[in-house]
């Protein structure tokens, strides 16, 4: 790929080191279809996945538009799976809520999660798409701003629970970000973030056609080795690893292959929302759950 003033390299956001190797190159814009061909790069020190080079903090908003998955309507099928998904969430948030903490969603899209808890007055969120924040506004009455979570200002505003659901591998530096969290969180409060596995068995079957990597918007991907340095460094513990059960993702890697290798007809049977061919994933989905190798994994954090 040849540089321009739209494109940037970086170091690794862990240990910035700037010695890598090329895991994946040539990568295209499997979603929103947009021109380039991206590099996923591996740091040689820490082993932290990330995109090198990326876009420039000008270009990006190209490549997040309303035709991006989480900014899209659900159907009512696929409104019942998510609140089934965030039950566990829900009930250990439930508790913290109840005793009148603060929740805090960056990336809140819609607002489907914030309105599922059921705490208006509670819950707030932050959302770079502004139709998205509209509509949580609107619709479900919700307290979100539209921004980026590196640039805004909250004030005196402290939570005692964050969730980032996979947002933390889209951000220029998660490092930053996890340390400007840190600094608006009261003591002992927790986060729950989810990112993509690179551990996974979905990434070693697919290679560059995993889901995951979804160039270019995701910059980072992370093993749970890296994640949890990184959560260290910004003055977090894990508490815990939940490894997701997420048979669609298995879809997502197959639909990918088919439509790079010219077979696009046969790769729309493989869509995400194929409920019967996602129950048919279910086993082997379940089986990578329980040996750590789910293609997304949750890391419960708290401020040490």
């Amino acid at each position: 790929m040849s540089l321009s003033s739209n494109y940037q390299t970086v170091s690794c956001d862990i240990c910035q080191s700037r010695g890598f190797r090329t895991v994946y190159s040539n990568l295209v814009d499997n979603y929103l279809l947009k021109p380039g061909l991206f590099n996923y790069v591996q740091c040689w020190d820490c082993g932290l996945v990330y995109l090198n080079p990326r876009p420039s903090a000008s270009t990006l908003p190209q490549y997040y538009q309303g035709e991006y998955i989480p900014y899209g309507a659900k159907n009512a099928v696929i409104k019942i799976i998510k609140k089934i998904l965030w039950l566990p969430d829900k009930l250990l948030i439930k508790p913290i809520l109840a005793k009148g903490g603060k929740l805090l969603e960056v990336g809140s899209a819609r607002g489907d999660f914030l309105a599922y808890l059921g705490r208006p007055d509670q819950v707030f969120g932050l959302e770079l798409d502004a139709p998205s924040a509209e509509t949580a506004r609107n619709i479900h009455g919700l307290s979100v701003i539209t921004g980026t979570f590196e640039e805004h200002d909250f004030g005196n505003l402290k939570f005692d629970i964050a969730v980032m659901f996979f947002v933390l591998e889209h951000m220029l530096s998660p490092k930053r970000a996890l340390e400007k969290l840190n600094s608006i969180m009261n003591p002992a409060a927790i986060a729950l973030i989810s990112v993509p596995n690179f551990d996974s068995w979905e990434r070693i079957i697919f290679g560059r056609y995993w889901s995951g990597f979804d160039a270019p918007r995701h910059f980072y991907i992370f093993g749970e080795k890296q994640f949890k340095r990184l959560a260290e460094s910004a003055g977090f513990r894990v508490l815990k690893v939940k490894y997701s059960l997420v048979p669609n993702d298995w879809l997502s890697g197959i639909k990918r292959l088919l439509t790079e290798k010219g077979y696009p007809r046969l790769a729309r049977f493989f869509g995400i929302y194929n409920l019967i061919l996602a129950a048919f994933f279910l086993p082997l989905a379940i089986t990578a759950k329980l040996f750590g190798k789910s293609t997304r994994f949750m890391f419960i954090i708290q401020r040490s």
